[in-house]
Formats: C-alpha cells, structure tokens, sequence
C-alpha cells in the first residue's frame, strides 16, 4: 500500500465503492472501513450505455453513479485521485476540479504497477475510456453526508454513530444541527424516476397548451424549475439523458414538422 493511502485510511475520506453503498443504503456500517472493491462490471457497462444515450436505465444499480456524476460536475462532491499511477510511483493524489467531471465517467481499470489492488473503479474520458484514467479516487466525507443524509427513519444507534462520524470533521453538535438545518433547505438531487415524471409533465402541459414540444436542449429549463419547486435539481446532461428515452422522443416533433402542418394533415384525414 502506498503511502499516501496508509495516511488516508480511517480520515474523512471514503471509496467509490463506499460511496456508492452509501447512496443505496444509508448504513452508517458503510462508513467505518474504507473498502477498495470494484463495483460490479455489469453495473458499470450499463452506467456507459446510458451516458452514451444506448440505452435507459433499467435497475436500481446505476442510479447511485449517476447520482455521484450529478454531484461532482458543480462541486458539491470533493474528490481527490491520481493520474494512472506507474510503476515506482508513490506520487501524492490531486484534487480532480469539478469541470474535470463534465467529460469523465466512471471505469473498471487495473492500475499498472500497483500489487496492493487489481481491478478498481476509476474515472477516465467518456471519449476515451481506454484511455488515460484517474486511479484510487477517494471523495470528501463531509461532502457525501452533505448531500445524501442519512435517512430520517435511522436508529437512534445509527443517527447517533453518523454524528459521531460528522464530528470527525471538526463539527461539534451544535455545529452539527445548525449544519442539518441548512442541508434541510438544499436541493435534493432527483431520481431518475421523479426525473421521467417530470419531463412527462412537461410534454403533458405542451400538449395541451397545442405548443411545439421542447426538444433535448429546450427541455432542460421547464424540468429543472419544476424539480426545483419540489426541492430537488439534476444536472442538464442527466435531463437530456433521460428525456432522450424511447417513451419521451415520440412526444417531440420530427425534423421538419410544425403544429401547422400536423393540423392540416389531421384536417385531411
């Protein structure tokens, strides 16, 4: 193990596989050990294909990594990392900025001249998966907990283990309630299934207003404000991502077609 690791264990930084657990399952168990696991390859393929717009998300599995995409890209995750690391290599992990995160997704790699580890889930170029990648990606606790709480019907032992855990991070318990109050006002980040009712909404209201139907870059705004009044956000390329699904593309026109032309067809038939 290198070294800079050995001084990161047991801080306040936690895995990706951590972190993804986290997301799904809230168990402050999650936090107490820093596992360095791969996340399933049949979890990550999926993760790409929908980035590529190949193909909807279809299970529970993948929502967690877009989730985390969703909150690196403005910075509401900090996460540090290293750069392919090679052989005879114990250089000091980086700060990865958050427009890094715009063009990056998430990839099962094996770092080359590491023998503490084989495969790990790293982030490289959408463009270029094969290419260069960030290796031992380690995210900023206080963040995480940030932005996904633990969840409100937690144990008494569990919620008070979490704040024991927040502590960690130089936040006494008046600290730590004035900081809940405030992470209680935030922007929640949507599912992808409140994110698929709202665009339907959207296209709904369009339709009955007889409007052009917004198309991939048209519908970002309408969704996000109506997120945004329910106490959630998501980011513009998860709106398009999923408003480029089967279900809502028969809701937009094709190329060419205006509601003057569709009315008249419909008046010819």
């Amino acid at each position: 193990m290198f070294t800079w690791q050995r001084a990161l264990v047991s801080t306040a930084y936690l895995t990706v596989y951590q972190v993804y657990s986290w997301i799904r399952r809230r168990d402050p168990e999650i936090l107490d050990y820093q596992y360095w696991s791969s996340i399933s390859d049949h979890v990550i393929e999926e993760l790409n294909d929908v980035i590529a717009g190949k193909a909807d998300p279809i299970s529970k599995s993948v929502e967690p990594l877009l989730q985390l995409l969703d909150a690196l890209e403005p910075g509401r995750i900090k996460a540090i990392g290293r750069l392919n690391c090679t052989p005879g290599s114990e250089s000091l992990p980086r700060p990865l900025p958050k427009h890094y995160w715009t063009g990056f997704t998430f990839i099962n790699r094996t770092p080359s001249g590491c023998d503490y580890s084989s495969r790990q889930t790293c982030a490289a170029l959408k463009r270029e998966p094969k290419g260069r990648f960030w290796c031992d990606l380690l995210f900023e606790r206080r963040t995480v907990l940030k932005v996904w709480p633990p969840f409100a019907n937690l144990s008494p032992a569990g919620a008070e283990h979490v704040s024991a855990l927040g502590k960690t991070s130089g936040h006494d318990e008046s600290g730590a309630s004035h900081e809940l109050r405030k992470r209680n006002r935030k922007l929640r980040l949507a599912s992808q299934s409140i994110i698929h009712d709202t665009i339907t909404e959207v296209y709904d209201e369009f339709e009955k207003m007889n409007e052009k139907p917004p198309n991939l870059r048209e519908i970002v705004a309408p969704v996000r404000d109506k997120l945004k009044a329910h106490g959630y956000e998501a980011s513009g390329r998860r709106i398009q991502n999923l408003a480029n699904a089967d279900k809502h593309k028969n809701r937009r026109r094709k190329p060419g077609t205006t509601i003057l032309s569709e009315n008249k067809r419909r008046q010819r038939h």
